[in-house]
C-alpha cells in the first residue's frame, strides 16, 4: 500500500483538510515539485490535490460518554469531534 512518509497516511486514510473539509486520499504523488496527496472529499464528487502538510488524518476512537466511536482529528484543530 502507498504511505506518504512526512504525515503516515496511506490511500484510504480519512482525512480533514487546512480549511476543515473531510475526505478520502485515494492517491500519494510526487511531481518536480514535490510530493503531493489526491484527496476525495466527502461533500464534492470532484478529487483534489493537497501539499502533505495542509491535511491531518482522521482516526476512529470510542466515546467513553456515549459508549460509541467517534472521529477525533489526531493533531487538534479547534477542538474538532464529528460523531458518527
Amino acid at each position: 500500500m502507498s504511505q506518504n512518509r512526512k504525515n503516515n497516511l496511506t490511500v484510504g486514510d480519512r482525512v480533514i483538510t487546512n480549511n476543515s473539509c473531510l475526505g478520502t486520499v485515494v492517491r500519494l504523488d510526487h511531481d518536480n515539485f514535490g510530493d503531493y496527496i489526491i484527496v476525495k472529499l466527502d461533500l464534492l464528487k470532484w478529487h483534489f490535490a493537497y501539499e502533505p502538510w495542509e491535511l491531518e488524518k482522521v482516526s476512529v476512537g470510542v466515546s467513553k460518554d456515549l459508549d460509541r466511536p467517534e472521529k477525533v482529528a489526531d493533531k487538534s484543530i479547534g477542538n474538532l469531534q464529528e460523531l458518527v
